[in-house]
């Protein structure tokens, strides 16, 4: 039943909030979700909530570390398919999106507003609990660990855990014996 009224545009769903309508019910209810700000899907390890299943999903590939998406040119491979896209154009040299400033050239358009900021010095992005302003998302994501404790990146050999990805990186070439930096002297 639900499916045919997909078929026949019906709409007998609405939101009484702001009055947009919905062929299914729970289509409805998730987009209520951006008024109440209610956010039911809770990742086990880090606590951090979302709106919808799939995003908890998409989410949680960061913990363990699942890299679906695959580069057929260089076998790199990423969490999301919108990651592999924009990494494919690194392939092909598309570089459709130049700053205006120093003339560098981006895959993306949110990558060179984000380059931007360097010359702006623009911080968008603030942490709620000390005021301190950071030029990247990632960043203030970072920071902010560094309040709750958190240290989501642990150490599959020794157990030790760290804030930052590279971090890990780092501490796991001690236990491989790698030293990639040489003296030229």
């Amino acid at each position: 039943m639900e499916h045919q009224k997909t078929n026949t545009e019906e709409k007998p769903y609405q939101c009484d909030i702001c009055g947009k309508s919905f062929t299914q019910n729970c289509n409805m209810i998730r987009h209520q979700r951006t008024h109440t700000g209610e956010k039911p899907y809770q990742c086990d390890i880090c606590s951090k909530s979302f709106t919808r299943h799939a995003g908890l999903i998409l989410h949680q590939r960061i913990h363990t570390g699942e890299k679906p998406y695959q580069c057929d040119v260089c076998g790199k491979s990423f969490i999301y398919n919108n990651s592999l896209i924009c990494h494919q154009r690194t392939h092909m040299e598309e570089t459709p999106y130049q700053c205006d400033i120093c003339g560098k050239s981006f895959t993306q358009n949110c990558n060179m507003m984000r380059h931007q900021r360097t010359h702006t010095g623009e911080k968008p992005y603030q942490c709620d609990v000390c005021g301190k302003s950071f030029t990247y998302s990632n960043s203030l994501i970072c920071h902010q660990r560094t309040h709750t404790g958190e240290k989501p990146y642990q150490c599959d050999v020794c157990g030790k855990s760290f804030t930052r990805r590279t971090g890990l990186i780092l501490h796991q070439r001690m236990h491989i014996g790698e030293k990639p930096y040489q003296c030229d002297v």
